[in-house]
Protein backbone atom coordinates (compact mmCIF):
# COMPACT_ATOMS: atom_id res chain seq x y z
CA UNK A 1 0.00 0.00 0.00
CA UNK A 2 2.80 2.44 0.81
CA UNK A 3 4.03 2.11 -2.77
CA UNK A 4 0.95 4.14 -3.71
CA UNK A 5 2.42 7.26 -2.06
CA UNK A 6 4.61 9.64 -4.06
CA UNK A 7 7.72 11.46 -2.89
CA UNK A 8 6.05 14.79 -2.18
CA UNK A 9 5.03 15.43 1.42
CA UNK A 10 4.41 18.26 3.83
CA UNK A 11 4.41 18.39 7.64
CA UNK A 12 1.94 20.81 9.24
CA UNK A 13 2.70 21.61 12.88
CA UNK A 14 -0.01 23.09 15.11
CA UNK A 15 -0.51 23.40 18.86
CA UNK A 16 -3.55 22.27 20.81
CA UNK A 17 -3.25 23.38 24.42
CA UNK A 18 0.27 22.50 25.53
CA UNK A 19 0.82 19.77 22.95
CA UNK A 20 2.20 20.11 19.45
CA UNK A 21 0.32 18.22 16.73
CA UNK A 22 1.83 17.01 13.44
CA UNK A 23 -0.17 16.32 10.32
CA UNK A 24 1.55 14.62 7.38
CA UNK A 25 0.19 15.51 3.95
CA UNK A 26 1.19 13.27 1.06
CA UNK A 27 0.01 12.41 -2.43
CA UNK A 28 -1.02 9.27 -4.25
CA UNK A 29 1.02 8.42 -7.31
CA UNK A 30 -0.87 8.91 -10.60
CA UNK A 31 -0.51 5.16 -11.23
CA UNK A 32 -2.33 4.36 -7.95
CA UNK A 33 -5.42 6.58 -8.18
CA UNK A 34 -7.62 3.56 -7.44
CA UNK A 35 -6.01 3.06 -4.01
CA UNK A 36 -8.06 3.88 -0.92
CA UNK A 37 -6.52 7.10 0.50
CA UNK A 38 -7.85 6.37 4.00
CA UNK A 39 -6.29 2.89 4.06
CA UNK A 40 -2.99 4.23 2.73
CA UNK A 41 -3.09 7.00 5.37
CA UNK A 42 -3.71 4.55 8.21
CA UNK A 43 -0.84 2.34 7.08
CA UNK A 44 1.51 5.32 6.80
CA UNK A 45 0.38 6.63 10.20
CA UNK A 46 1.17 3.26 11.82
CA UNK A 47 4.56 3.09 10.08
CA UNK A 48 5.53 6.59 11.26
CA UNK A 49 4.50 5.74 14.83
CA UNK A 50 6.46 2.46 14.76
CA UNK A 51 9.64 4.00 13.34
CA UNK A 52 9.70 7.31 15.22
CA UNK A 53 7.41 6.93 18.23
CA UNK A 54 5.58 10.09 17.14
CA UNK A 55 1.80 10.09 16.71
CA UNK A 56 0.65 11.95 13.62
CA UNK A 57 -2.45 12.56 11.58
CA UNK A 58 -2.00 11.57 7.94
CA UNK A 59 -3.95 12.93 4.98
CA UNK A 60 -3.42 11.39 1.54
CA UNK A 61 -4.51 13.52 -1.40
CA UNK A 62 -4.53 13.16 -5.17
CA UNK A 63 -1.40 13.85 -7.23
CA UNK A 64 -0.27 17.51 -7.19
CA UNK A 65 -2.49 18.40 -4.21
CA UNK A 66 0.41 19.73 -2.12
CA UNK A 67 1.22 23.36 -2.82
CA UNK A 68 4.57 23.85 -4.51
CA UNK A 69 6.85 26.85 -5.00
CA UNK A 70 7.44 28.46 -8.39
CA UNK A 71 10.30 26.04 -9.05
CA UNK A 72 8.11 23.02 -8.29
CA UNK A 73 9.35 22.17 -4.81
CA UNK A 74 6.97 21.50 -1.94
CA UNK A 75 7.42 23.48 1.27
CA UNK A 76 8.26 20.59 3.61
CA UNK A 77 7.32 22.06 7.00
CA UNK A 78 4.52 24.51 7.72
CA UNK A 79 4.55 25.78 11.31
CA UNK A 80 1.12 27.12 12.26
CA UNK A 81 1.85 27.42 15.99
CA UNK A 82 1.29 30.87 17.42
CA UNK A 83 4.56 32.56 18.27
Amino acid sequence: MLRAVGGQYQLVVTREGLLDQVEVLCELLPTHLGADPDAVGRELQERIKTLTGVSTAVRVGPPDSIERTLVGKARRVVDRRKK
